[in-house]
Order: C-alpha cells, then structure tokens, then sequence
C-alpha cells in the first residue's frame, strides 16, 4: 500500500501513463486568486502539448507564451514543475508560498 501509492513521500504533481511512451503531468499551484492547474501531455519524453485550467486567471496571450515555453522541453517532472512555477510567476499570477 505505501509503494503503491507513495505514502509519506513528498510528490510534485501528478503523473499518469496513458500508454507505452504518453503521459500526463498534472500540477496544481495555489494562488492568491485559486488553484492555476497545468497538464502537459508527455510523448517519447517531450512536452507536447499543454492546457490549463482556471486560466481566467492569465491573459490570453499569456497563456500562449506559457505554451510557447514549455512545449517541447524534455520531460523531467522536477525541472518541469519548478519551470512551471516559474513562467506562471512571470507571466501574471502570484502564487502562494
């Protein structure tokens, strides 16, 4: 059961194989004005493809440099994480220490 489901392990996101090679990462950043997710689908070890949700919360072309930035970038889940929190830093919404 704590194999199973990583029970006292400090997990950043969420990571779900959907087939051999496809995944999606799925992370939740507090914010002073809610949760900004962000779930990038994962193939052969690239971003490929990135949505939000809540994402009234940055401009629209915001939103699109956000994209920008990630797609592409070899999936590391840490470095990808921390690259996250970054650019949403960046690019408009104050997040929650």
């Amino acid at each position: 059961d704590k194999w199973l489901y990583q029970r006292g392990t400090n997990q950043i996101g969420r990571e779900i194989k959907v087939r051999e090679g496809v995944f999606l990462f799925q992370n939740t950043y507090d914010t002073n004005d809610g949760n900004y997710g962000v779930t990038c689908e994962i193939e052969k070890n690239l971003i490929k493809k990135v949505t939000f949700t809540n994402d009234y919360l940055i401009s629209d072309s915001n939103k699109k440099k956000l994209k920008e930035k990630l797609i592409g970038l070899k999936y590391d889940r840490k470095i990808i994480s921390n690259k996250i929190l970054e650019l949403i830093k960046k690019y408009g919404v104050v997040i929650i220490d």
